[in-house]
């Protein structure tokens, strides 16, 4: 009888301590996906903005819509960036004539919520052309998306990212851009993700350009940009989105 309590105590003891260990890692992985790159309120408050353009909210999504707007474009965020960071570049985006929607991922990680883009076009009929694209670890989320929904979307813009697909057969045009300065996106997978995309790929390295700059928010690597800020950064990017979609 003594060594059945021994036995139970200890199977106790060992069960308990798992419940313990499996409680702190749950706690570090909450707290590393709640906490995130903030935006930078106060720079996005003054980033000249076109007064046409207007602002809904519905649910998750935030969509920029333009007077008369000559195609749609679904945003994801980079992973751990508070995405109304990245207001100034759906605001220039828009203003060129592009109806955007950003989308908010759960826990700032776009991996989650892959598929956020489904059916969003359906709410816009007059709009027949349709892009999809993301920052870093968003772009990379977009493109396992557009994988499966090539019927919908005639391109991918990726920012400072790479595709998570094969897409070299796809019916998509694909457009790359990044900053020359970029500390943070990895070259070694950048290059292994080029050999992915269509071999019509279109590629815009911004000089001077970071990381960070495609949207307006704390940390990364900002201090490395040269000779661009990161309002310029911004609109250089709506202008090369705004050209690839023209064409």
């Amino acid at each position: 009888m003594c060594k059945l309590r021994r036995k139970c105590k200890g199977l106790y003891i060992t069960a308990m301590s798992l419940l313990l260990v499996l409680a702190v890692l749950c706690g570090a992985c909450l707290v590393f996906l709640l906490d995130c790159y903030h935006a930078d309120a106060e720079a996005i408050t003054t980033f000249s903005a076109d007064a046409s353009v207007k602002c809904q909210t519905m649910g998750q999504y935030t969509v920029f819509i333009p007077d008369n707007p000559t195609a749609g474009f679904v945003f994801y965020p980079g992973a751990k960036v508070e995405h109304t960071a990245y207001v100034p570049l759906m605001q220039a985006c828009a203003s060129e004539g592009i109806l955007c929607v950003l989308v908010e991922m759960p826990l700032y990680f776009p991996l989650i919520d892959g598929n956020a883009a489904e059916g969003i076009h359906e709410f816009y009929d007059e709009i027949d052309t349709w892009y999809i694209g993301g920052h870093s670890l968003g772009g990379y989320a977009a493109s396992g998306f557009v994988a499966d929904h090539t019927d919908v979307y005639d391109g991918l813009i990726l920012l400072a990212s790479y595709t998570s697909s094969d897409l070299r057969n796809a019916d998509l045009a694909v457009l790359s851009i990044y900053g020359s300065e970029d500390q943070i996106m990895s070259r070694e997978r950048y290059s292994e993700g080029v050999q992915k995309l269509p071999a019509d790929y279109i590629e815009i390295i911004l000089s001077g350009g970071c990381h960070a700059y495609f949207g307006m928010y704390d940390g990364q690597d900002g201090a490395y940009a040269r000779n661009i800020t990161n309002d310029e950064q911004i609109r250089m990017t709506a202008h090369v989105i705004a050209d690839f979609i023209r064409e």
